[in-house]
C-alpha cells in the first residue's frame, strides 16, 4: 500500500482495476525510469467554449476559425499553472521533459520509486497470459495545492489498449480486412498527390511497436519507412 500522504487528494476518474484474469507478477522495478503526462485545466481567464450544438448547424463558411496561436491563447493552459506543476516536479525529484500551453500538458520523468512517492501509487507488474504490463490499483493522488489544477495523469499503465475489432460474417463466410490502399481506391483518393486534401489523425497514446511501422510501410502501403521520433 502507498504510504499516507498529508494534504493529498485523489483525482476523479483515475481508478485502475486489474485486467480480469490477470495475476500480480511482482512490484515494478523501483529504479526503472518512466515518463508520465500531467494534464492540467484550461486557463481560468479564457472565454467560454463554443456551443457545439449551435456550431453544428452553422454553415462552414460562417464559422469563426481560430489559428493555433489563438486557440492556445484562449483555451490552453496558463503559464502559472504549468509553473506550479514544475515546482511540484522539482520538489518530488522529477524532471520536466516537456511543458505545453496548447496541449495543457507537462511531461515528467523519474524513477518508478519517485513516481510512486509523487503520485501516491504502487506500480506493480501484472501478467495476463498474453502480456505483462505495469499498472496500479486504486486512484492517483496529488498534493492539495495542485489538485484543482490537475485533471488527469497518464503513463502509469502500459497495458495494450488497442484490440483488433474483426467480426465474423453473419453468413459464416470468411472475410478479409481491407488494406488502406484498398480503402483509398474505394473512396477515390488521389494516387499521386494529396494537394487540397484534409485528413484527421486520431492518436490514443500508449506507445507503438517499431516492427509494426516497418511491416506496414514495407508490406502494406509499399512506401519508404519514415523516421519516427
Amino acid at each position: 500500500m502507498a504510504q499516507a500522504f498529508k494534504n493529498y487528494r485523489t483525482l476523479d476518474n483515475s481508478e485502475r482495476a486489474v485486467v480480469p484474469g490477470a495475476t500480480q507478477a511482482g512490484l515494478a522495478d523501483p529504479k526503472e525510469k518512466i515518463s508520465v503526462s500531467v494534464r492540467v485545466r484550461r486557463r481560468q481567464d479564457g472565454p467560454a467554449m463554443a456551443d457545439m450544438n449551435a456550431l453544428a448547424v452553422t454553415p462552414h463558411a460562417k464559422r469563426k476559425h481560430l489559428s493555433r496561436e489563438e486557440y492556445a491563447t484562449n483555451y490552453g493552459a496558463s503559464q502559472a499553472d504549468l509553473d506550479k506543476i514544475a515546482e511540484f516536479a522539482k520538489a518530488s525529484g522529477l524532471t520536466v521533459v516537456e511543458s505545453s500551453i496548447p496541449r495543457r500538458t507537462v511531461v515528467l520523468s523519474g524513477t518508478i520509486a519517485q513516481i510512486n512517492a509523487a503520485f501516491a501509487v504502487d506500480l506493480k507488474r501484472f501478467h495476463t497470459g498474453a502480456e505483462t504490463y505495469r499498472s496500479y490499483e486504486g486512484k492517483v493522488a496529488v498534493p492539495g495545492d495542485i489538485a484543482d489544477i490537475v485533471e488527469s495523469v497518464h503513463g502509469f499503465d502500459n497495458r495494450q489498449m488497442a484490440r483488433p475489432m474483426f467480426r465474423a460474417s453473419a453468413t459464416g463466410q470468411a472475410t478479409t480486412p481491407l488494406t488502406p490502399p484498398q480503402v483509398a481506391k474505394l473512396y477515390d483518393f488521389p494516387a499521386n498527390s494529396a494537394a487540397g486534401q484534409t485528413i484527421a489523425i486520431l492518436e490514443f497514446g500508449g506507445g507503438y511497436k517499431p516492427s509494426d511501422i516497418t511491416d506496414y510501410f514495407n508490406n502494406t502501403v509499399h512506401m519508404p519507412v519514415p523516421t519516427v521520433t
